[in-house]
């Protein structure tokens, strides 16, 4: 009896080790998470030598961490390490297709378990020849064996000057606390004529319209007029005012791109989610939708006169 009593404290004690050392890792990743929030990277300090004379084009993609398709699919479900690495090289074979001065990503892994910590940002941004980009967490969390760390991600062909977060209103108090939560990028963007374009990263909640509403208007507040606003929005586009994407309409300081598809789900298409918004002033050239395999959301481009 003495001795299966000594086998179970020791077995008791080792349990309660292992999950002591569990969370001392968690609270580690979570306290130094502020740190890794919102990073400005640069491949090289050069400028493409190739600039598009007053025009740009621009384009918004959820790469739905690169795991396929499939509509609100589980991550885990994206294949082996080397069906997810083939997946990233036709997502850029994509994306080089569209010959994009920006490009705003939504759902991009930074260092995940199940893309076996693949920073698809980073790949992306070399495999496009993007010279810079900036990165944003959303969430942040880890344990030993298991680590989670995906947001939204602007890869630009001009140098990124300076980068901020806009926070979001939490749908629930205790998310935050635990992994993070949906939060807005703010980046500025030197343009080849030196003036300075500000850029608002988006994707908000797929839970509340309110709390979509109230992230889009902080959003809305943090930028200037010269300013786009690309990503997906989660909001669709009523016309009555009770929706995010209303709201930013009737502002009145920005325009939708002019196409009229929708992009999302990317297999039988029902909604409009992702957009791209620019200043009234610039004359739109073209604007598309661009389907693919690779995500459930579609890709969305445009080029832009800009006005002077």
């Amino acid at each position: 009896m003495l001795v299966r009593k000594k086998k179970f404290i020791g077995i008791l004690r080792c349990f309660l080790l292992f999950l002591l050392v569990y969370l001392i890792w968690f609270i580690g990743v979570r306290l130094t998470s502020p740190g890794r929030m919102i990073r400005i990277l640069g491949e090289n300090t050069e400028e493409s030598e190739e600039v598009r004379e007053k025009r740009i084009r621009i384009g918004c993609f959820n790469m739905a961490h690169g795991r396929g398709d499939e509509p609100g699919g589980s991550n885990w479900e994206g294949g082996s390490r080397q069906e997810r690495a083939d997946r990233l090289d036709q997502i850029a074979e994509l994306l080089r297709d569209q010959d994009l001065d920006l490009l705003v990503l939504n759902e991009v892994d930074f260092n995940c378990s199940w893309s076996f910590g693949v920073n698809q940002a980073e790949y992306l941004a070399k495999a496009c020849s993007f010279p810079f980009r900036c990165e944003q967490r959303n969430l942040d969390a880890g344990i030993p064996f298991l680590r989670i760390a995906i947001g939204n991600a602007i890869l630009s062909r001009f140098p990124i000057q300076e980068a901020g977060c806009v926070d979001y209103p939490p749908v629930n108090w205790w998310e935050p606390i635990l992994a993070g939560k949906k939060r807005g990028g703010k980046v500025v963007i030197v343009l080849p004529d030196d003036r300075e374009l500000e850029v608002g990263i988006v994707h908000v909640e797929t839970r509340d319209e309110e709390v979509r509403k109230k992230s889009v208007k902080k959003l809305m507040d943090e930028l200037g007029v010269f300013s786009v606003l690309a990503g997906d929005f989660n909001s669709v586009e009523k016309g009555d005012g009770t929706t995010a994407i209303d709201q930013l309409i009737q502002d009145g300081r920005w325009q939708k791109c002019g196409h009229s598809q929708n992009t999302f789900p990317t297999r039988g298409a029902s909604r409009r989610i992702d957009w791209i918004f620019t200043p009234k002033e610039w004359r739109e050239i073209d604007s598309k939708v661009v389907g693919n395999a690779f995500s459930d959301h579609s890709l969305v481009v445009g080029e832009w006169e800009i006005a002077r």
